[in-house]
């Protein structure tokens, strides 16, 4: 099987100069987000990559191997960054990502982003382990397992609509194609992990993203019923139940959700005051 350290000395570089660095959401971030940044942000991106605590800093003159957590899970490489610099910061900090930092010792890195290995770039996908909390490795000692080298970068093939499930809190790291495809008008459920269910109609103009991402917001998007019953939908499984059709009115959407929480039965609540 390929292994990653055999790429990087095709590439001239010495696995003991360099760092591999799996970056992926903790508690202050919403899952997804480092991922969106690299796609859509480089610039704050490579800026949050540059900041790291002073005992987990890089030398100068070693290469830092940049890998993002895609939706999907898969760890892919994004890139490999030379280390010219690093100097000391003292005090509060602010993260272009995690906003205000306390005082404490951090490293500023001053990274040249390489082109070599720039052909493997969102091709390349490896085997982390099991050691996910190590997100920050030496190479030669962590010599990665390839999983795949795609002829080009891809996103995830969107499941359709009636197969479409997932943690609503976790939206913020789908793909933006699939943002397109969730600008339907129509019905959707949400289904909290105590079974409580409640049937909403999405009826704006960007359909069910539009009202998912007011969701996403601060839980509840403004909808008194989560309000009233202390529900965060961010904590729900979402699952679209029916997609209405182009000569449909808002009026007959909206009646196609009652309609939906009389099927469900007494454990479904209607999202009508939207």
């Amino acid at each position: 099987m390929l292994r990653f350290n055999t790429l990087l000395e095709l590439a001239g570089l010495d696995p003991k100069k360099v760092y591999l660095l799996r970056h992926e959401e903790r508690k202050r971030l919403p899952r997804g987000r480092i991922f969106q940044a690299w796609l859509s942000e480089r610039e704050t991106f490579e800026s949050y990559q540059q900041s790291q605590k002073w005992k987990n800093r890089f030398p100068e003159g070693s290469a830092v191997a940049t890998f993002v957590v895609a939706p999907s899970g898969e760890t892919l490489f994004v890139g490999i960054y030379d280390v010219l610099h690093v100097s000391r910061i003292a005090g509060p900090f602010d993260d272009p990502l995690l906003g205000k930092l306390p005082a404490e010792d951090r490293a500023w890195h001053e990274l040249r982003r390489s082109d070599r290995m720039q052909e493997y770039e969102a091709k390349l996908v490896i085997d982390w382990g099991q050691g996910f909390r190590a997100w920050r490795q030496r190479a030669h000692k962590k010599n990665k397992k390839i999983l795949e080298i795609r002829p080009q970068f891809r996103e995830e093939q969107f499941p359709g609509h009636m197969k479409f499930m997932r943690r609503l809190g976790e939206l913020n790291n789908i793909y933006p194609l699939w943002r397109t495809r969730l600008e339907e008008k129509g019905i959707y459920l949400l289904v909290f992990d105590d079974g409580m269910q409640y049937v909403g109609s999405a009826t704006g103009e960007r359909g069910f993203w539009q009202r998912w991402e007011n969701y996403l917001a601060n839980g509840h998007g403004g909808n008194r019923v989560l309000i009233r019953d202390h529900r965060d939908a961010r904590k729900a499984m979402v699952s679209i139940l029916e997609i209405s059709g182009s000569a449909q009115t808002e009026r007959d959407i909206v009646t196609q959700e009652m309609f939906w929480k009389k099927k469900l039965g007494s454990r479904a609540k209607p999202l009508d005051d939207q």
